[in-house]
């Protein structure tokens, strides 16, 4: 069988929804793995989290969740230069095992 998207009501909505999405936006993070602004401490958390809030909504859901002893420690080895695959695959573990 073979249903085009247009004739199916729940791709047509998804569909329509994704083309009002505006191309133009830009993610905070420029490409995977880039750091966002550090100050004179090293990497800022406040714009780690804007960062993963605006580039990866879903595990900034799953890493607010976290207690914040959790938090600082996902912080801490993002800080330590693992990339943002690392650090997202650690939220989803971490939030898994609480």
């Amino acid at each position: 069988m073979n249903v085009m998207a247009e004739e199916d009501p729940y791709l047509s909505a998804i569909s329509s929804e994704a083309s009002k999405v505006d191309s133009s936006e830009q993610p905070t993070l420029e490409a995977p793995g880039a750091k966002p602004a550090m100050d004179e401490g090293g990497i800022d958390l406040q714009a780690f989290e804007e960062d993963l809030k605006a580039s990866y909504q879903g595990s900034y859901t799953f890493y607010q969740k976290l207690p914040r002893r959790t938090r600082e420690e996902v912080f801490q080895v993002y800080s330590d230069g693992a990339s943002i695959d690392e650090v997202r695959k650690m939220i989803m573990d971490r939030f898994l095992h609480q």
